[in-house]
């Protein structure tokens, strides 16, 4: 007998058999590949994934001898042997990282590469063949056939998501079935039937909000931007664009038509992708009012209030299912970052990949879309063309400030805007008029400020967020914000500041461009350091936010004491063609002139700084399927590495969970350490290792950094008006805020 899985204590009848093992496997696989018309293919790779179990040095390995066994080489060897070196090293691929990572293509000489694992071992005579038949390997159809190396590359990812995803699966069903009780496995029916009820609920609330809402023209322009979603959501799946301004209830409306879209054309869940974890939070939570706890996944670094139930109770039950369902987005909606999103979609190791297939046939919301990033721009665009062309998604850019990225989409398409006529709905919601103050100082820069009784000023360093606010220290209810202060701090004083600003009470507002990240804000005045027209354009939306006044002024200025290098001065740098050719800079033509001009400026190759896109198209990658899958998911980062995150004692809630991560047994803290996310300010790396040399910082289990709880409570190096204080501010001068 050949056996996938020994259970402690338990005789060898009450074992998984392999043949048990490979034929659920593939049959999983098979269904999940099913969805983007590629069953044979799954199916096989869940055959072949432990063909190399069938050995005698495995089944000793059950037995308890120590002596690691390579037991995925084998499925692979035998992939090329049975299906040829074409169709066989898609195969391969997926089935020798089943336990790990997609592997590199390589060579023989290169230890755990794909041409060395293939061709280092002979063949071996398993008895995989006297148990298992493999079935033949279905063609695909048209539309599903990958023609770039790009393409190719994309379906391996795919198959090795069904793969791992149904390997996970059944080997939780049989090892800990506890678990797997817990976790969701829809079918079709369940799936719609899900969206059904998210669609009838979010209806219910949409007329109650219009049945409530005052006739005023922000509400009508609102009503519109609804009616043209739902109108839209008939349309042929594909490529969307949702062009409307801030505060036009984009983040209703895009659900609305997801939702309508999904059920109409037989796509699975919504997936609704924010930039920056702030608006990720404030989106989940309106929509888990609206749809309820179990409904909603929201998935990131942070996540810890989404494990409460209707009542608003802690529900470990909840905690238990969420938890299991971000493994594999096995959610009719699920709410999450871009860095989550697309990183996933470059990535090559198991936990990473394994939610892949599960988007295949939904719709995904990209809001902000104008912040996809410049340096990655034409693989990211290639992964959202294939998701529409080859796997059943449809894609809405969801954004006030529509990039104009058309020439850059593989095969040109255009995306289909959803409203009428975006440039009459932004003059109808026009809010705001920006004035050029040209050069100002930081005490001028106060001096203006002190002027009004209730103003933002978005500066672009931390250094100059908190010099800035020590000049405004005599102005009553004056307030800092910037990434220098944990997620809870910030939450904290943007509630007061709200609180001011419901009572027209005086307010003025220090922020880095943290504060333009969703963050629903209504100032009277919002001043800016000028930087691309995108972020003039978010900054513009905490300025007369609701309409209430006749129009809110919009300052830009030049900071005298200089822009930080590279990106945001290149950005203003294009931004002062755009405002000496336009009257209003802010308008949907003055938008796109300034996206133009800005990739121009780059050109192309800036465009794929990497060389992802053109080194997986290269012919000879593209015809002989060499394809480098770690070092792809390493160059594709959104966002540079940092120092690491540091943890921050403030606050009751705080002190109680550092107190408690030094009290818990280390395999416990896992749970901890997410909930303290909320309370981590993250670092560069120099001055995270400066830190740490200067005993501001003490590493628990060399995981997590915590910042010592005795130097945070003398209050001098964590400060409740600006947060973590810079140790070196020499340094902290030459970074740029976030």
């Amino acid at each position: 007998m050949w056996y996938a899985h020994s259970l402690p204590d338990q005789p060898k009848s009450d074992w998984q058999l392999l043949k048990t093992h490979l034929q659920d496997v593939g049959a999983l696989a098979g269904r999940f590949a099913a969805v983007f018309d590629a069953q044979s293919w799954g199916q096989i790779c869940g055959m072949l994934h432990d063909a190399g179990k069938y050995t005698c040095a495995f089944q000793r390995r059950l037995e308890g001898d120590p002596k690691r066994v390579d037991h995925s080489s084998e499925g692979g060897r035998i992939a090329l042997d049975r299906y040829g070196k074409g169709l066989g090293r898609l195969l391969a691929y997926a089935v020798l990282g089943h336990h790990g990572h997609l592997p590199n293509a390589g060579s023989t000489q290169q230890s755990s590469s794909l041409e060395q694992r293939l061709h280092a071992y002979p063949v071996s005579k398993s008895s995989f063949f006297e148990e298992c038949a493999l079935p033949d390997l279905a063609a695909l159809p048209q539309h599903m056939v990958p023609r770039t190396g790009f393409e190719r590359a994309f379906f391996v990812r795919m198959l090795f998501s069904c793969l791992v995803d149904a390997d996970c699966l059944d080997t939780e069903r049989f090892m800990d079935p506890d678990k797997a009780a817990l976790r969701a496995f829809p079918d079709v029916d369940t799936e719609r039937q899900a969206l059904r009820r998210c669609k009838t609920a979010l209806d219910a609330h949409l007329t109650q909000i219009a049945k409530r809402a005052e006739d005023t023209n922000v509400n009508r322009q609102r009503a519109g931007v609804l009616a043209a979603c739902r109108a839209a959501a008939s349309h042929a799946p594909g490529l969307f664009a949702l062009t409307v301004p801030t505060g036009g209830g984009k983040t209703l409306s895009s659900m609305a038509f997801a939702l309508g879209h999904a059920l109409t054309h037989g796509q699975r869940r919504i997936l609704y992708i924010s930039p920056f974890t702030s608006i990720t939070e404030q989106t989940a939570g309106v929509y888990r009012s609206i749809f309820g706890p179990n409904a909603i996944l929201e998935h990131h670094s942070a996540v810890d209030t989404a494990y409460k139930n209707e009542d608003d109770e802690y529900d470990d039950r909840l905690r238990r299912q969420l938890q299991l369902a971000t493994e594999n987005w096995a959610s009719p909606i699920v709410v999450t970052t871009a860095v989550q999103f697309f990183e996933s979609l470059f990535a090559s190791r198991k936990w990473r990949c394994r939610k892949l297939h599960n988007i295949a046939g939904s719709v995904i919301v990209l809001d902000e879309a104008q912040t996809l990033p410049d340096a990655l721009l034409l693989p990211t665009l290639a992964a959202l063309d294939t998701l529409c062309a080859q796997y059943g998604c449809t894609v809405v850019l969801c954004t006030a400030t529509q990039p104009a990225l058309d020439g850059w989409w593989p095969g040109k398409v255009i995306p289909r805007e959803i409203i009428p006529d975006s440039g009459a709905l932004y003059r109808a919601l026009r809010r705001t008029q920006v004035f050029q103050l040209g050069i100002l100082d930081l005490e001028q820069v106060a001096q203006q400020l002190c002027a009004h009784p209730q103003a933002l000023c978005i500066v672009s360093t931390r250094a100059r967020a908190r010099m800035l606010y020590g000049l405004l220290q005599d102005q009553p209810n004056v307030y800092h914000l910037s990434a220098r202060m944990c997620a809870e701090h910030r939450h904290q004083v943007l509630e007061k500041i709200r609180a001011h600003l419901k009572s027209e009470e005086p307010c003025l507002v220090v922020s880095t461009q943290l504060i333009e990240a969703g963050v629903d804000v209504d100032f009277a005045a919002v001043y800016r350091e000028i930087g691309g027209i995108d972020a003039i354009a978010q900054a513009a939306g905490r300025c007369n936010r609701e309409g209430r006044r006749a129009e809110g002024p919009v300052y830009v200025y030049r900071p005298a004491e200089g822009l930080p290098k590279g990106w945001v001065s290149q950005c203003a740098a294009v931004t002062d063609t755009v405002l000496s050719q336009y009257k209003d800079p802010l308008s949907l033509e003055a938008v796109r002139a300034y996206s133009q001009k800005r990739y121009a400026l780059h050109g192309k190759e800036a465009l794929d700084e990497h060389n992802i896109l053109s080194d997986l198209n290269g012919r000879e990658v593209a015809r002989q399927l060499r394809f480098e899958f770690r070092d792809i998911a390493g160059k594709y980062k959104l966002i540079e590495d940092t120092g690491g995150n540091v943890y921050i004692p403030y606050g009751k809630e705080g002190k109680r969970l550092v107190n408690e991560l030094y009290d818990t047994e280390p395999e416990n803290r896992g749970l901890l350490a997410r909930a303290l996310q909320r309370y981590s300010v993250g670092l560069y790396p120099q001055e995270y290792q400066k830190m740490l040399a200067a005993g501001w910082i003490d590493v628990v289990d060399d995981l997590y950094p915590i910042l010592i709880p005795a130097l945070a409570e003398k209050g001098g190096y964590y400060c409740e008006k600006i947060g973590l204080k810079p140790l070196d501010t020499q340094m902290e001068t030459a970074q740029l805020t976030y």
